[in-house]
């Protein structure tokens, strides 16, 4: 519990004529187990439509901005078989690109401290919209990119939160998850900011700044420049510009990482994220960094 804080669970269900497993989740699990810490709220709620979608959004927000209210949200709704987003029990639909704004808001407010598990097909698709460019979403994400069976997401959910509401251990949790109903492939995952934030950078600087990727960055730069100006550049005048733009790449590399750093999780807004999160300060010590000294004790 040393990297994450919350103090409610909210269990959001948007399923009709079928087994409503985040409900027996709750009624079976969470709600029992968490009866055992005085401190630690929760609350089951069913949403039908988009219009109870965005209401239940707004007033989780406005619960954490005025109440101090720190949530874990456990979702279970379905994922689009087109990958593009989320059905809710009406058939209305939440682009994903609007459910990443929506999970940001909240975890804004938290100060980059939402967990989400979600009982949902496709689910690990949000990585796909989430940015480096704006602060994330989530500080913590479980869930899988396969299409999942309500059997298997009660079974996997149960062990979690069972273990999970009695240790506060995130890595024996995520373990009892990962172990649980064995008949059927193991299919979910867990991602962390942190890590999904190393992961894309470094294969971003490892693939943009070889020596072969920086001459085609800098020839269609040229090219986009022609043709927009409808000017032609003379050999002098490429080499002059590759140059330029060398020297200007290699001046912003660092303050272009650390400004995606500090934005993405948010150390730039809040102490609190400044401090739980240590900053290599140049991309090569990025790189080489042991990212486990940083978010010990995550599976991914």
């Amino acid at each position: 519990m040393d990297f994450f804080r919350f103090n409610k669970i909210y269990v959001i269900e948007s399923l009709l004529d079928e087994r409503r497993t985040g409900e027996e989740l709750y009624r079976d699990i969470i709600n029992i187990r968490s009866s055992c810490h005085s401190n630690l709220a929760t609350e089951y709620v069913q949403v039908l439509s988009l219009e109870d979608w965005c209401y239940t959004i707004e007033k989780i927000t406005q619960e954490v901005k005025n109440e101090g209210i720190i949530p874990i949200l456990h979702i279970e709704l379905h994922g689009s078989s087109n990958h593009d987003g989320l059905v809710l029990a009406n058939k209305d639909f939440i682009p994903w690109s609007n459910f990443v704004s929506d999970m940001r808001c909240i975890n804004i407010e938290t100060q980059n401290n939402l967990l989400i598990t979600m009982g949902i097909c496709f689910g690990m698709d949000i990585l796909y919209y989430t940015s480096l460019e704006e602060p994330s979403p989530f500080f913590g994400i479980i869930g899988s990119l396969y299409a999942l069976q309500n059997d298997d997401i009660y079974i996997r959910y149960s062990e979690f939160y069972n273990e999970f509401l009695q240790s506060f251990d995130i890595t024996k949790s995520l373990l009892c998850l990962f172990r649980a109903n064995p008949d059927r492939p193991q299919e979910y995952s867990f991602v962390n900011a942190p890590e999904l934030f190393r992961r894309i950078y470094k294969k971003y600087l490892e693939t943009q700044f070889t020596t072969d990727a920086i001459k085609k960055r800098i020839s269609d730069t040229i090219m986009e420049d022609e043709t927009k100006c409808k000017v032609k550049y003379t050999s002098k005048k490429k080499k002059v510009f590759a140059s330029k733009f060398k020297k200007e790449l290699k001046k912003t590399k660092n303050p272009f990482y650390l400004s995606h750093f500090n934005n993405f999780l948010m150390c730039n807004k809040f102490k609190t994220c400044k401090k739980r999160f240590t900053i290599p300060r140049t991309t090569k010590e990025f790189l080489t960094t042991n990212w486990s000294d940083i978010m010990p004790n995550v599976i991914n």
